[in-house]
């Protein structure tokens, strides 16, 4: 209602769903000093004139606490702008989802103030609502959501792990007798992607990983790095989703230009399991900056296994790579500690933590897939530190 108040001549278009509805929602107009009959009540109609319907209206208001699922893919699918206002549990963030993986993350708001303000900004600002409407066109045919080839090639990879899973023990086996019982705990191997690999290996990240459950995928862009998977970390279609059940990308997405960090963002949430973590470092550009602030530009600020390293390379890419011809390590973009945070959060991750490390020079991000217990989060934290 108050966003019908603060819009002239909006309408808001809902579904005749039944009586006690219809007759509440008039009666909240009313209260609110609202003509009742800019509330058009739209009956059930055969799908191909409700979908076709989505053509008439300029800006989707998506439902809380409860979200829209289905009925917001359709929206999106034909190119209506869906505002959401998103929650903790899986029915208030279904909406949120689509929009993320669409590319569209200021759709997307948490408290209902935001959510308000920002749909009343879109109806009265229509060049906003058109551009949106364009990357929803242009989507329609780059983005996962609507790729139904590239879905059903990634669950047939997902039956195919599965089927290739080595089964319990037949339970057709003898039963040891009690004196003969042993204890015996099998612990499942885990798998994950190490981003930008170069030269390095497993055992060049972390302890985490090398405790004798994981295997490594390596993922480089360079041929010359014999990457199990040669890739841009902007597409990483060659992993199904949820397939990996961690990430480590060490001082890679300085690399990418701005508008490609949430690409690569959201493809590290694809592949990575609704149980899976992601450990992010790149340098820290607040600490940075205080080296040149201080004329320290191309004083070495510390000596790396590849020589040393002074503000300006951390800036722009290591000088001696790249005179060498090595362009892809030029540094393309940076980040401070809150401005990582946020886009890993836009991104839609979980639960993120960045900490800087002016030692190094560095931020250290640990973001899940999905928000965790305090207690989990705690003991995740503490293994990753390690």
């Amino acid at each position: 209602m108050r966003i019908l108040n603060q819009v002239a001549d909006s309408t808001l278009w809902l579904l005749a769903a039944n009586p006690w509805a219809r007759a509440n929602l008039l009666a909240a107009a009313k209260q609110h000093g609202i003509d009742p009959g800019r509330l058009i009540f739209a009956e059930r109609v055969a799908p191909p004139i409700y979908l076709a319907q989505y053509q008439l209206a300029d800006l989707f208001l998506d439902t809380f606490p409860f979200n829209a699922g289905t009925t917001a893919n359709d929206a999106l699918w034909q190119g209506l702008p869906l505002l959401t206002l998103s929650g903790l549990s899986f029915a208030s963030r279904m909406a949120g989802s689509l929009l993320h993986a669409l590319g569209l993350p200021d759709m997307v708001t948490s408290q209902p103030e935001e959510y308000v303000a920002r749909a009343i900004e879109l109806a009265t600002q229509p060049e906003r609502l058109h551009a949106i409407k364009l990357k929803l066109a242009a989507a329609q045919k780059t983005s996962p959501v609507f790729d139904m080839g590239r879905f059903t090639r990634d669950l047939e990879a997902a039956y195919s792990r599965v089927a290739a899973e080595p089964t319990a023990q037949s339970t057709s086996q003898p039963v040891a007798k009690p004196e003969q019982a042993v204890t015996q705990k099998t612990v499942k191997r885990q798998r994950f992607l190490h981003v930008g690999c170069g030269a390095q290996s497993q055992r060049d990240t972390l302890p985490v990983f090398n405790d004798g459950n994981w295997d490594e995928i390596r993922l480089d862009i360079d041929p010359a790095a014999k990457p199990d998977l040669l890739a841009s970390m902007t597409d990483i279609s060659g992993l199904a989703h949820g397939s990996v059940d961690a990430i480590y990308s060490s001082h890679n997405i300085e690399h990418l230009y701005p508008q490609e960090v949430p690409i690569a963002l959201r493809e590290f949430l694809r592949v990575l399991h609704h149980d899976g973590f992601i450990v992010i470092t790149c340098p820290d550009l607040q600490s940075i900056c205080a080296l040149v602030a201080e004329n320290r530009l191309t004083e070495a600020a510390y000596i790396s296994p590849a020589g040393p390293i002074a503000a300006l390379d951390m800036l722009y890419g290591h000088r001696a790579a790249l005179s060498q011809g090595h362009f892809s390590m030029s540094h393309r973009t940076g980040f401070t500690r809150d401005t990582l945070e946020r886009a890993l959060k836009d991104a839609g991750f979980g639960g993120v933590a960045v900490i800087a490390r002016p030692e190094q020079f560095a931020l250290w991000a640990l973001a899940t897939a999905n928000i965790l217990p305090h207690d989990e989060w705690q003991k995740l934290s503490r293994r990753v530190t390690e």
